[in-house]
């Protein structure tokens, strides 16, 4: 399976969820590749980090992490995708033949929403980004496979609530995990880490695995 992580707007933790669903994929056994397709390249930074602060016997989980912000992705990942049981693809924010690329790759995309009034409006721009790459699927004979998911929720709030009434009305899927504002996502981060390495026990790491099942379930 190939998924990717995208939305025309920056800062809703794409790359974040990315990496540590990349990682629950990997601590549940299966074949992983991170593919970082954006060219501020925040995951390869991420995995330059990880390398750097790795120490023998630290007992991490790893799994590959390489770039390739290309027009031509969707050629590569599919001859990858062979090696791999799961391919998890990090986009850019911006619309450009790469995010095209990205979407004909993928079996499922992932567009992460913060919980806010703003975010509803930018949600129906992101038809738009499905629909270019519309013609390209239909010629290999596919669908395009697209889903909300809300992340960086801070608790209980009511616009939160509000956001994914407002999502269910939308004609794309809401998947039913929320994943909250946590320091320790970003805790992980720093460090090259992810939250199942630094808090196994924690709330994040328990909305990722969560999130990673839904996942599974969204294919079954």
């Amino acid at each position: 399976m190939t998924i990717s992580f995208m939305n025309q707007k920056g800062g809703v933790g794409k790359t974040t969820l990315a990496i540590n669903l990349a990682n629950a994929f990997a601590r549940m056994g299966k074949e992983t590749l991170l593919v970082d397709a954006d060219r501020q390249a925040s995951a390869m930074e991420w995995s330059t980090r990880r390398d750097e602060m790795h120490e023998e016997g630290d007992g991490l989980v790893q799994f590959p992490v390489i770039s390739l912000a290309v027009p031509h992705l969707h050629k590569e990942v599919a001859a990858l995708a062979n090696k791999y049981d799961c391919v998890i693809i990090d986009s850019s924010a911006s619309v450009n033949p790469v995010t095209t690329s990205v979407i004909v790759a993928s079996d499922l995309v992932l567009m992460p929403l913060k919980p806010s009034s703003l975010e509803v409006w930018s949600a129906h721009d992101i038809d738009a980004t499905l629909d270019r790459a519309l013609p390209m699927k239909e010629h290999l004979g596919e669908a395009i496979v697209a889903a909300f998911v809300i992340n960086m929720r801070k608790g209980k709030t009511i616009v939160g609530e509000q956001v994914a009434k407002a999502m269910k009305e939308h004609r794309l899927p809401l998947m039913k995990t929320q994943v909250r504002d946590r320091t320790e996502f970003v805790n992980a981060m720093a460090r090259g880490r992810t939250v199942a390495e630094t808090a196994p026990r924690g709330p994040a790491a328990a909305e990722i695995n969560q999130l990673a099942n839904d996942i599974l379930e969204f294919f079954d």
